[in-house]
């Protein structure tokens, strides 16, 4: 059974894309080279699988893109103050390799979790 092709399926893969972008300067500061390359595959996959969805998309979903990415952007900016709020109260202090990655993947959630609560039922 295969699925067909949605804007909001897109736009969450390109999310996913940027929170595993984020996380890469935890990575990198922790100095973990296996893990590095391996989350950087992932990413490149997912990219590549992200661009084969575009190009599966009507223009009327593509115009509908930048609207829902401003969103996830929004969700992202809200899930860095939560983290460096909770990092700044847990520790006395803001790791921002942390808070960048913990907020991201924060932002993801809640931005999917706004997909999924504006779902329209099926008519």
């Amino acid at each position: 059974m295969t699925l067909p092709p949605s804007v909001e399926r897109l736009s969450i893969m390109l999310s996913l894309v940027a929170v595993i972008l984020a996380t890469l300067p935890r990575y990198l500061v922790g100095e973990h080279n296996e893990r590095l390359i391996l989350i950087v595959l992932a990413a490149f996959a997912l990219a590549v699988v992200s661009a084969v969805q575009w190009y599966q998309l009507s223009s009327a979903h593509r115009r509908r893109l930048p609207g829902l990415l401003g969103r996830f952007g929004a969700c992202v900016v809200v899930g860095i103050v939560v983290m460096s709020g909770w990092q700044f109260l847990a520790r006395d202090g803001i790791d921002m390799a942390i808070a960048l990655s913990q907020g991201a993947t924060l932002g993801l959630l809640l931005y999917v979790l706004g997909l999924w609560l504006r779902k329209k039922p099926a008519q």
